[in-house]
């Protein structure tokens, strides 16, 4: 039994950014909610059990529309970058950084075609590890430059860190 719950955790962190990912978790969360009530006998739910079940699957579709991956306008470029940081406080060091210049400079200038810029979350960031992962999330989210990697902050020789 602790394998498949691993097993479908998996599934559902992997492919929350997904359809197939709010389908898992939905049924995954509907039954265990009618195993939680009345271990699997459908006719001995009551109807305020049945509303908490409706509610929790509900809430759990609004978070997934709250944190699926975005997609980029068909009348845009779409310029994305997924960052994996290692922790907040130098997250937002790069973003003051570079994040938020580069957004800056793409949005500066007058091209002939309008760049969509977007900064993709730290979950799915975390989940691009190869070039084809990369190339399957830009297609789902329709954008055309994906910058990915990890930034790492390291101390020069001096002992001391960078300046920003």
């Amino acid at each position: 039994m602790v394998d498949l719950a691993k097993i479908v955790l998996t599934a559902i962190r992997e492919r929350w950014h997904t359809h197939t990912g709010l389908g898992i978790a939905l049924c995954a969360a509907l039954l265990l909610l009618t195993y939680f009530f009345e271990g699997f006998d459908i006719s001995q739910i009551s109807a305020a059990e049945w509303t908490i079940v409706i509610v929790a699957l509900v809430v759990l579709y609004i978070v997934w529309e709250l944190t699926a991956l975005p997609r980029v306008p068909r009348d845009r470029v779409g310029f994305a970058v997924a960052i994996q940081f290692e922790n907040s406080t130098h997250a937002q060091r790069l973003r003051s950084d570079f994040v938020f210049a580069l957004r800056g400079l793409l949005t500066a200038f007058h091209f002939r075609h309008e760049f969509y810029f977007m900064e993709l979350p730290s979950g799915i960031a975390n989940t691009i590890a190869d070039e084809e992962t990369a190339r399957r999330i830009a297609t789902r989210a329709n954008i055309h430059f994906l910058l990915y990697g990890r930034a790492r902050l390291r101390e020069t020789p001096e002992g001391r860190a960078p300046a920003p």
